[in-house]
């Protein structure tokens, strides 16, 4: 199976945006894959064109990894569009509080790109 998700950077800010349906193995992959090296940028991860399968013991896996390689002024927007994928990342958004870096969910991405650079 190919990459189901790519990484640019633009203007100071990562931007991972899923080709396909994400999955915990992949999610913890692209994190890995930016690493605390690359924490000095803030990140949009897009998943608007994609469906989030996963569980919320799913999230609260993603929620304890990520808060080993995120540093704490770091933004992250996550960004869904259907109800279903917006609720799953609210979960994960739920796992995240109190944990290092700033994170908000959204269904637009001009809406998030504003909130990384505020």
């Amino acid at each position: 199976m190919g990459q189901t998700y790519t990484i640019s950077i633009v203007k100071g800010i990562s931007i991972i945006k899923y080709t396909s349906n994400p999955t915990l193995e992949n999610v913890l992959q692209a994190m890995d894959e930016l690493g605390y090296e690359e924490s000095t940028f803030h990140r949009i991860w897009d998943m608007s064109n994609v469906d989030i399968a996963m569980t919320s013991d799913d999230m609260r896996v993603i929620a304890r990894h990520s808060s080993q390689l995120v540093r704490p002024d770091l933004k992250s927007a996550m960004i869904a569009s259907s109800d279903h994928d917006f609720g799953m990342l609210r979960v994960y958004e739920g796992y995240r509080e109190g944990l290092n870096g700033v994170l908000m969910v959204f269904r637009d991405f001009n809406e998030a790109w504003r909130w990384i650079h505020n």
